[in-house]
């Protein structure tokens, strides 16, 4: 594992990065984990917190303010507002937000297992896409 930058946090936006780094790092060593051990709705709780955080910091990167939501959905809506265009392939992103909800819980309907490595994958690219994946490596 190469070396992680060492934040002394002194603003928003470098607490949000280190959040969204910690989620992303917890998720990716929780992804070999027996899902008996630890359960989807922790590991993609992780995951859903690193996108979320990952878009506000591009937000305030830009200058503008975000809503306070744990809704993937609705953060995304904020940058086509500001006529940003979010690739498709991120869409399945949005899927995540349940884990901030109901299933962070372990409630709400049941799920078919996730596919941890592909979720992985797709939150690296979308850092890749905001010009932050420096930092969840």
């Amino acid at each position: 594992m190469s070396k992680q930058r060492v934040f002394t946090p002194s603003s928003e936006l470098d607490d949000l990065l280190d959040c969204a780094v910690q989620d992303f790092h917890a998720a990716l060593a929780f992804a070999d984990t027996d899902p008996a051990y630890i359960k989807d709705h922790i590991f993609g709780g992780h995951l859903q917190g690193c996108i979320e955080k990952l878009i506000k910091v591009a937000l305030l990167n830009a200058g503008l303010k975000y809503p306070h939501s744990h809704d993937i959905r609705s953060l995304f809506g904020v940058f086509r507002i500001q006529g940003n265009r979010v690739p498709s392939k991120f869409d399945h992103l949005t899927e995540l937000t349940i884990y901030a909800t109901k299933a962070r819980y372990g409630l709400g309907p049941q799920r078919p297992p996730m596919d941890r490595v592909w979720y992985l994958n797709l939150v690296r690219d979308f850092a890749v896409w905001l010009d932050l994946d420096v930092y969840l490596r």
